[in-house]
């Protein structure tokens, strides 16, 4: 017979490991919740990565600061025509907009969302003549030491939404 612990459970069973204390009915609970979150978390973890395929909505979320107001002026004044021409001619583009910072004056966000990568963002987007006579606009201020851009681009995890629907 099994050399038992006080709380009955045999000291040859598998949940059994001296150097963790698993015989106290408190600490086989505890590795029972780890094992249930653990769980959990590789299913959520498929779901995501699921959902997350190439065919996801794309974004983009790029931050500019600016040296002056009057750089940030004139990047908006050559964005604008870019987010009208998007607006009216890009349909898989679901957003598209700029954002004033309420904190900071000189900080605009660039909100991009795209229905997905490689069609919406990489051959419609990207190739827009409207898009590649812009690019060299904001580029020239970079380069000037005018503005600093910053940006990280989101796969949609389809959990929660960006806009409601009217």
């Amino acid at each position: 017979m099994a050399k038992t612990t006080s709380s009955s459970l045999p000291l040859t069973s598998k949940f059994y490991h001296p150097s963790l204390g698993l015989h106290s009915r408190r600490n086989r609970k505890l590795v029972a919740l780890v094992l249930g979150i653990t769980i959990l978390y590789l299913s959520m973890s498929q779901l995501t990565s699921a959902q997350t395929s190439a065919s996801a909505p794309f974004s983009l979320l790029v931050t500019l600061l600016f040296s002056d107001s009057q750089y940030k002026n004139q990047f908006l004044q050559d964005f604008a025509p870019l987010a009208t021409y998007v607006r009216d001619n890009e349909p898989t583009t679901i957003a598209y907009e700029t954002l004033q910072s309420d904190s900071d004056p000189l900080k605009i966000l660039i909100l991009e969302r795209y229905r997905d990568k490689e069609k919406a963002y990489l051959q419609i987007h990207k190739s827009s003549r409207q898009f590649l006579d812009f690019r060299p606009k904001l580029m020239r201020l970079q380069e000037s030491g005018h503005v600093t851009i910053d940006g990280n681009s989101y796969v949609d995890t389809m959990i929660g939404f960006g806009d409601r629907v009217k």
